[in-house]
């Protein structure tokens, strides 16, 4: 299946902005070109549904950039989302040492090291 981005918007329940947004932060893969027309796939859908239920559970889109470039691990993903539910976290993107965030957890440090 191949998408024009209005209809990739349309097919995922967001805005065409929202898929460029994505795209700038290198959430989502570039389309292929064919000539000015960029073509998105099913790969693309999956990706933007991926970023949305991540995001459900409350992970940052910084956190979600992670995941999708495999630096966290679906565990990782969902300890960080019952972190930031637990935490009540709004994903303000404040940076943490691990004493830091250790402390506002209530999680030890050595288990999140652990983890």
């Amino acid at each position: 299946m191949r998408y024009r981005v209005e209809q990739l918007a349309a097919v995922c329940d967001v805005s065409v902005d929202t898929v460029r947004y994505y795209q700038s932060l290198g959430l989502l893969p570039p389309p292929e070109r064919e000539g000015r027309v960029a073509w998105y796939g099913a790969e693309h859908a999956e990706r933007i549904r991926e970023i949305r239920e991540l995001q459900r559970k409350g992970l940052t889109l910084a956190a979600i950039g992670r995941v999708v470039r495999g630096e966290l691990g679906p565990a990782d993903a969902d300890l960080a989302a019952a972190v930031a539910a637990a935490r009540g976290d709004t994903g303000s993107g404040e940076l943490l040492s691990l004493e830091a965030f250790a402390q506002r957890s209530g999680v030890p440090a050595s288990l999140i090291q652990a983890v």
